[in-house]
């Protein structure tokens, strides 16, 4: 009996290692996931820098498909939208830029602007949108 109870702790043991193991390997993943997604957006910003539109719109889609949550992807691929003339899918980019802003707490001043104004992802949006409307 003494035995079995030591076997039994030993497999427990095993088995919450493993678990462990994996839940660690999966913050890992997320994390360069997420380090991907930003790189990926900070490359098509620096196409938009050069107004190539068409250029940085692919960079933004594939960070948002892989975090489709990120705010700056959703208020960049809003200003690829708003420069291409397509003011109702910049809208909606701004908007959702906004709304994943807020959830996170509001994201500190962002990195410089195509029109040279700073400010936080929510407050760029909303010039954006006032400029469309």
């Amino acid at each position: 009996m003494k035995i079995l109870s030591q076997h039994r702790l030993t497999i427990v043991a095993i088995l919450t290692l493993a678990v462990c193991t994996c839940v660690q390997a999966a913050e890992q993943d997320r994390s360069s996931e997420k380090s991907k997604s930003q790189s990926l957006t900070n490359t098509g910003f620096n196409f938009m820098l050069s107004k190539d539109y068409a250029g940085a719109k692919p960079y933004f889609q594939r960070a948002l498909e892989i975090e489709p949550n990120l705010a700056m992807a959703h208020l960049d691929l809003g200003a690829v939208y708003r420069n291409t003339g397509d003011p109702a899918a910049a809208t909606e980019q701004f908007n959702l830029a906004i709304l994943n802003d807020v959830e996170a707490n509001n994201y500190a001043p962002v990195r410089e602007t195509t029109d040279g104004d700073g400010g936080t992802v929510t407050e760029i949006a909303n010039r954006n949108l006032k400029k469309i409307h």
